[in-house]
């Protein structure tokens, strides 16, 4: 395929839009060209034949089809899932002629599963095909495999289907999936292909509960970022649940995050402090605040007990003031769940040089090592960002394992590290939350308001919850502007971020979190109608203006010398109304061409 554009964002390319994508070389000879679709941030890219092609039911599929003895067959397979979760139905193609193009329909019954998506599998990948689906109507998915080449697509699985099963049905219930007009076209005279289809189904399987992971440990002030949990391999596992409480009533427990590993670093936890210890001396010590973990086994259909509890702390660096927490993952927890087209990123810190780095991502249809590697913009010490950036949306509900690791200047192995990010089930629409107006025409960043209900109250907070989008590390730094609240004053506030999760996260100060703020950017903007306060980040996260603290140590008080002073010409600045754009059309998809994990 040949790429029309590259998108660009911040500096570097996100995604490919591919033009011309003919799915049967029937079309060539008009001016039915049909362009890829694809998801972008502002919503869905397609053009007019492959809505045409998908929305009116494949009606093409009734001039391809002709009768006869079926020189081509499209199969089914059989599957099995457990209720409430998602299962995979594959499809594969067999043909005594050369094909390159396909398409069918699969019916289901919609009140007892529930489509997802589809995405290649191995013979259309080989192609170099792609797969779309549309969805004319309830209980009924068409599917089109194609490309912009003569390819053969060679006999094997062409595609993936995914499925919900809904409610609670015993094990051993059928539901059978039929297949409908199937067509094919082959290669050379663009001809139709006598095309048969084979029905499957889907059984659900009976579900048994995971055993509790054994061995729960946390470390006890080994590390002053970080709680490490670990704990040992259980018995039906699929990923593993970990949670932290105040006390040892895992009722009052925590959701902190969720792995396919058997370790969890937890840098939502209370850092050290110093304390006084009284007397007349007034002398200090270290304070250390410990927590409860427990971890439980998340199998495809159901929780284990908890295991644990056992308690840990983090430790203390002599010098507490030069001690940064950093946000490990992005998107920030804070944001409970990835979007459907987020970016995925994974930080390594490192002492030195890291000469190589790697990366992979890992879901159930996908394995991909195409990362990039970003650097911190501080410098070697401080390490950087594995990028993985999806070349198709997310599955919603789906868990995705993202493993980085490196090789120093002195031949150090730096990971590896795994963090497992969960796809939103229902990721909210944007456009439907309060976008905070930003005073620049074209700012490359988003911030909406959050609800501030869900956090923990920053004391001396004013102003909303904001969160900065997208989460990936930028290319180059990016101003974002919160707007002061009316009666208080811009030189006496400073932003906080947040790190962790919603109910159990802390906030911080801006400058303590590493790689995150850029020292000395912040200024002051008036404006006929707000005051703002502006700064310079190098990634996304969630953040709320606070009363400078005069209790903090200086370096922490303020964002800076540069906060007094103000863009002088601020009452000539037009403030242009941002639109938001409803997305039209939402069935039409394209979806990766990776392999499933066999």
């Amino acid at each position: 395929m040949v790429p029309c554009r590259d998108c660009m964002y911040n500096g570097r390319r996100t995604r490919k839009v591919i033009c011309g994508a003919r799915p049967f070389a029937s079309l060539s000879s008009g001016s039915h060209q049909g362009r890829r679709a694809t998801l972008s941030g502002n919503g869905i890219l397609s053009t007019l034949f492959t809505r045409i092609l998908l929305l009116t039911g494949f009606s093409i599929a009734l001039v391809l089809g002709a009768a006869g003895a079926a020189d081509a067959t499209i199969r089914i397979r059989d599957a099995s899932g457990y209720a409430g979760g998602t299962t995979a139905v594959g499809v594969n193609f067999s043909s005594t002629e050369d094909a390159a193009g396909i398409s069918f329909r699969v019916n289901f019954d919609a009140a007892k599963l529930k489509f997802i998506t589809v995405t290649a599998g191995s013979a259309a990948t080989a192609a170099n095909k792609e797969v779309a689906y549309g969805l004319p109507e309830s209980g009924v998915v068409s599917i089109v495999v194609y490309g912009l080449n003569n390819n053969v697509i060679p006999d094997g699985r062409i595609a993936d289907l995914y499925f919900v099963i809904k409610g609670t049905p015993a094990a051993g219930t059928v539901y059978p999936l039929v297949g409908s007009e199937p067509a094919s076209t082959d290669a050379e005279e663009a001809e139709p292909i006598d095309t048969s289809i084979v029905d499957g189904s889907i059984t659900v399987s009976e579900c048994i509960t995971p055993s509790a992971p054994s061995n729960v440990s946390a470390s006890d002030g080994t590390m002053t970022d970080r709680v490490r949990v670990t704990w040992n391999p259980a018995n039906g596992a699929n990923s593993y649940r970990v949670y932290r409480g105040t006390s040892s009533n895992f009722a009052g427990a925590q959701f902190l995050g969720e792995t396919a590993l058997t370790t969890y670093d937890d840098y939502g936890a209370s850092p050290a402090a110093l304390a006084s210890s009284g007397g007349c001396g007034g002398s200090s010590a270290l304070q250390f605040t410990s927590h409860y973990y427990w971890v439980v086994t998340q199998s495809p259909c159901a929780t284990s007990t908890p295991g644990g509890p056992d308690t840990g702390y983090r430790g203390g660096a002599k010098n507490l003031a030069s001690t940064k927490t950093y946000e490990p993952v992005l998107p920030a927890p804070a944001l409970e769940g990835i979007g459907v087209d987020d970016t995925i990123v994974v930080r390594m810190r490192t002492e030195e040089t890291l000469l190589q780095f790697w990366g992979r991502a890992e879901s159930s249809g996908l394995n991909d090592e195409n990362v990039e590697w970003i650097p911190a913009p501080d410098g070697a010490a401080n390490g950087g960002w594995v990028v993985y950036e999806p070349n198709a949306p997310w599955i919603p509900g789906e868990l995705i394992l993202m493993t980085v690791g490196g090789t120093t200047s002195s031949g150090t192995a730096v990971g590896p590290l795994s963090y497992a990010f969960r796809v939103a089930p229902d990721t909210p629409v944007k456009s439907l939350r309060t976008l905070v107006p930003q005073p620049e025409s074209e700012s490359a960043v988003a911030l909406y308001e959050e609800d501030q209900e869900r956090f923990p109250v920053l004391p001396v907070g004013v102003g909303p919850v904001v969160s900065i989008e997208p989460g990936a590390p930028y290319s180059a730094p990016q101003r974002v502007w919160l707007p002061v609240p009316e009666g208080a004053s811009p030189d006496s506030v400073t932003v906080f971020y947040f790190q962790g999760s919603p109910s159990t996260g802390i906030w911080h100060t801006g400058p303590d979190v590493d790689a995150w703020l850029v020292e000395d950017s912040a200024l002051v903007l008036e404006t006929a109608d707000a005051t703002y306060v502006g700064f310079l980040v190098n990634h996304g996260g969630v953040v709320q203006l606070g009363q400078s603290d005069p209790a903090l140590p200086a370096a922490h008080a303020s964002l800076g010398p540069d906060l007094r002073w103000r863009e002088g010409l601020a009452e000539n600045l037009i403030l242009l109304a941002l639109v938001l754009a409803a997305l039209s059309f939402s069935h039409l998809h394209t979806k990766r061409r990776n392999p499933p994990i066999s």
